[in-house]
């Protein structure tokens, strides 16, 4: 189907934005020693936040349609790949900030994909 390999296409491309982003921010965080640390939880959700956004632009442009539904699909896809990864990397995850993160990634991901639907011109 056009919108599962649409949204898994957004999935990946998101992905690989997050991942590279925080080894960007990492790299930074390493590189300046006078960052706070309280820094890196708000940077972790502002990363989250523009790969669900992303992710979710790149897979409207493949599927053209339902910006909003194919949009969420890609930030909880997205989410839950970063949840798993967390709990694989450390074993625990915090409820309070996954919450807070899952509800940017979804937010973000139906922003992304409305606007690229409405953008591409096809709105259906």
């Amino acid at each position: 189907n056009k919108v599962i390999r649409a949204t898994l296409v957004g999935m990946a491309v998101g992905c690989a934005v997050c991942a590279l982003l925080l080894w960007i921010v990492s790299f930074i965080f390493v590189k300046s020693k006078t960052l706070p640390i309280g820094i890196i939880g708000v940077a972790v959700v502002v990363i989250a936040g523009i790969s669900s956004f992303v992710g979710a632009y790149f897979a409207i442009k493949i599927s053209k349609s339902n910006g909003l539904i194919v949009g969420a699909m890609t930030g909880i896809l997205i989410f839950l790949v970063t949840v798993l990864a967390g709990i694989i990397s450390t074993g625990q995850t915090d409820v309070t900030q996954a919450l807070s993160r899952a509800a940017v990634m979804v937010t973000s991901g139906c922003i992304g994909g409305v606007i690229a639907v409405n953008k591409s011109g096809s709105r259906r």
